[in-house]
């Protein structure tokens, strides 16, 4: 079960990483959702599957190349929770994944980065 959970991640990493919108959208959940850290302590903002896609079209996000490190995975009947690091050339951030199976498929339902590093900032 790990093991196509850590094929999700690849395949979501990838699909960033190329700003692939059309394999992005398949990889996640109707109901998908990202959740931010914004530099200001205490401050999180909400992108819709929509809005996410909108911004990797628009390329205000992705493009970096990435690096998949320090991947848990946890399962837990059809949900479970990914954590690893992506390191970039631009970027550098922490990733938690929730995830559920429906079927044979797994997507993706929530994103919540933690940005440790960003060459824009």
């Amino acid at each position: 079960m790990e093991n196509k959970i850590i094929g999700v991640i690849e395949a979501y990493v990838a699909a960033l990483t190329h700003r692939d919108v059309v394999g992005m959208s398949t990889l996640l959940h109707a109901q998908f959702s990202v959740i931010t850290n914004a530099s200001t302590a205490g401050r999180t903002s909400f992108l819709s599957k929509g809005d996410y896609l909108a911004l990797i079209e628009t390329n205000k996000a992705g493009g970096d190349t990435y690096v998949i490190a320090d991947v848990s995975v946890q399962v837990m009947g059809p949900t479970a929770v990914a954590s690893y690091t992506l390191q970039g050339k631009q970027t550098v951030m922490h990733v938690f994944l929730q995830l559920v199976q429906e079927g044979e498929t797994w997507s993706v339902v929530s994103n919540m980065p933690f940005v440790t590093a960003c060459a824009h900032a």
